[in-house]
């Protein structure tokens, strides 16, 4: 496993379940990582919990972070982190460069799905402004591009959930 200190960035569209698998993972291995809250000003889903931190845009501003980024007419920010274990962090592939440029030895994993499963889960969390096909398609071939390794979500979670341990242990 890598020292600590070199992340491990969950990338992909919406829709893909990074912060499903990453919450997943982080809850089995505590010990040895720390899954890193996103701040948000985006209002949250009904029954959303895990990787965001919600504020207001005045919260937001005043907050010190790594990195921003203005997504969906949202701002997403990265906080500073320490500690013991190895960050995991949960990012659109649109803040990569900001990342690199800290953190140039990160572990890059995208979670990934075809276009038509992604349109189908963000409709039914009543995402249609993010359902768009060509859009998650060209994000998706652009996280492949910056990716170390790539999981796929649409097969059973088990296994997908398999697949992105083994991947993020592996370091």
């Amino acid at each position: 496993m890598d020292p600590i200190g070199q992340p491990r960035v969950v990338i992909g569209p919406s829709g893909a379940g990074k912060s499903t698998l990453a919450g997943a993972f982080a809850e089995a291995h505590g010990d040895s990582f720390q899954l890193v809250r996103t701040h948000t000003t985006r209002p949250r889903r009904p029954g959303e919990t895990g990787t965001h931190v919600f504020l207001s845009r005045q919260d937001f501003d005043r907050a010190d972070y790594l990195g921003t980024l203005e997504l969906f007419g949202a701002r997403y920010g990265l906080p500073r982190f320490g500690g013991t274990r190895t960050a995991l962090i949960v990012l659109r592939q649109a803040a990569l460069a900001q990342l690199a440029a800290l953190f140039p030895q990160a572990r890059i994993i995208q979670v990934e799905a075809p276009p038509q499963v992604l349109v189908a889960r963000l409709e039914a969390r009543g995402d249609r402004d993010r359902a768009d096909p060509a859009a998650l398609d060209r994000e998706t071939r652009a996280g492949r591009a910056a990716a170390h390794a790539i999981v796929r979500t649409d097969q059973p979670f088990a296994r997908a959930l398999a697949d992105f341990t083994g991947l993020a242990l592996d370091g």
